[in-house]
């Protein structure tokens, strides 16, 4: 298991002395290190509290009331082949420090409104004329720009049912208001 990650929040302050959160601008923090692993078996899907990865990291929700995700790949990428495919979940518990889920903890899907809603595909471009860079890593458009509702999540665990053909690909998040 991965260590849990925590979102952090940047606040603007309420007048008459009284601070309160009326924007929340998450850092984009790296829930997911391998997107070219071998994919999670559907059991887990069904059952994301039973996930045991190194490369996963659940996220830790202070305060925030949306998720937005957008994977990271090296430059050097000219071809995708295929593309990674990820399911979001929110938890009504927090994860110890070892990453692992304790028991009667409740997950649902923020990325659909059923259990059995189509998976997030997370589109990465191959044409380097097409993609936001920083000289290092390409990015994708963050998913989705307004945000995935949390839905009173203490907690987001990504996971992913098919791997990127692409090495070195990494999923970010960032928890806004």
């Amino acid at each position: 298991m991965a260590a849990p990650v925590t979102s952090a929040a940047t606040f603007s302050a309420g007048g008459g002395g009284i601070t309160y959160a009326s924007n929340i601008f998450g850092e984009w923090v790296q829930v997911h290190d391998n997107l070219n692993a071998t994919a999670i078996s559907s059991s887990v899907l069904l059952n994301p509290g039973s996930y045991s990865s190194t490369d996963i990291h659940p996220l830790i929700i202070n305060v925030g009331t949306k998720l937005r995700v957008m994977a990271k790949f090296p430059t050097a990428t000219s071809t995708v082949t295929t593309q990674p495919i990820v399911r979001i979940y929110g938890a009504n518990q927090v994860p110890d420090s070892s990453g692992v889920y304790p028991t009667g903890t409740v997950f649902w899907r923020l990325d659909g409104s059923t259990w059995t809603a189509t998976n997030l595909t997370v589109t990465m471009e191959a044409s380097s004329a097409n993609r936001q860079t920083d000289g290092t890593s390409a990015y994708t458009t963050p998913y989705s720009n307004d945000g995935y509702a949390l839905l009173g999540a203490k907690s987001v665990l990504v996971l992913h049912s098919q791997a990127t053909s692409v090495a070195s690909t990494t999923l970010l998040a960032q928890v806004i208001n």
